[in-house]
């Protein structure tokens, strides 16, 4: 029995169908029960192992979701963040599997770092010290506030205060173009920190580019893909009216980069790295997503069958 963590109803991600007729090494048929995070009630115990519970949905497109469904799971697809706006977190149910030690795709361990954006900055930072600096893996510089308050602690100086204006704040882990705020002046930064002394959640702050347009590396097993990216309508150019446009080559710097991103937490086998073009030519490198990563839908139909191919040899090699 195979979970796939996705709240995603469409063909496209109807993983009851991708996985028919998918067998273990052994023969055994892949049995497939598909929800989200907040739909998965769990209880793990050490000698049986998680026992999960998934409550019928009435208006669910999937007729294998009309009933109520217990199920020892013996390996996860994660295609959902762990969490949701406003704070809403399921991070326990994620808890309770790596309590039972399921294997999964991206791996359980890697699924909780990837979790909190400081942690993958973190490890962005190793990959650039080890590939020769800022020239080979242009990483957007950025300032981390524990708390909104933080900055009263400090002299103000470019250590702990942006000098140069305007600036991007990011408020937490969130994805899809929330949580962020271009400040254009220091009056306008230290309004916004004063709305955020409300709350608890830490922020970061790095430099606003003018950028060009997005690229988006993904890989996903040993399948690379590189799309440009663009709006039209806001300075978020994965927000508004966006336009998707796949590369037919793939440059090897940004293979030497998946590559070593890939190594990540044990081994991420499914993310995408957003780079920003600029208008003078130059790049920065924004962010990583794991396996929760949104597809181009062009190619999403091609790119769940390579998920489903990676998540094969994964349960092949483990000779599950």
């Amino acid at each position: 029995m195979s979970s796939i963590i996705d709240y995603n109803q469409s063909d496209q991600s109807n993983w009851y169908k991708l996985f028919a007729n998918k067998t273990t090494k052994q023969g055994k048929k892949i049995k497939v029960e598909q929800a989200g995070w907040e739909e998965i009630k769990l209880v793990s115990n050490s000698e049986y192992g998680p026992i999960l519970e998934l409550k019928a949905k009435n208006d669910s497109m999937f007729s294998q979701q009309s009933k109520d469904r217990d199920f020892k799971p013996d390996f996860v697809l994660v295609r959902n963040f762990p969490s949701s706006l406003h704070t809403e977190t399921f991070r326990n149910v994620l808890l309770g599997l790596m309590f039972a030690n399921i294997p999964a795709v991206n791996s359980l361990e890697s699924v909780y770092m990837c979790s909190e954006k400081p942690i993958i900055y973190g490890k962005l930072k190793e990959i650039q010290k080890k590939l020769g600096g800022f020239e080979n893996f242009p990483l957007i510089p950025q300032i981390y506030y524990p708390n909104i308050r933080s900055t009263d602690f400090f002299d103000e100086n470019e250590k702990t205060t942006p000098q140069e204006f305007p600036v991007v704040c990011k408020v937490g882990t969130v994805h899809a173009g929330f949580g962020k705020q271009k400040l254009d002046t220091k009056s306008s930064f230290t309004d916004f920190t004063t709305v955020l002394a409300l709350y608890k959640d830490y922020f970061t702050c790095e430099p606003f580019c003018q950028v060009d347009y997005d690229l988006r590396l993904q890989k996903i097993g040993n399948h690379y893909r590189v799309y440009q990216r663009s709006s039209d309508s806001s300075w978020k150019n994965n927000w508004g009216a966006m336009k998707f446009k796949a590369l037919d080559t793939i440059e090897e710097r940004y293979k030497l980069w998946m590559d070593e991103v890939s190594q990540l937490f044990g081994g991420l086998d499914l993310f995408t790295l957003d780079v920003m073009k600029l208008k003078d030519g130059s790049e920065r490198i924004i962010e990583l997503n794991d396996s929760s990563m949104g597809l181009l839908y062009e190619y999403e139909t091609q790119d769940n069958l390579c998920i489903v191919e990676t998540v094969m040899d994964k349960i092949h090699s483990l000779d599950l």
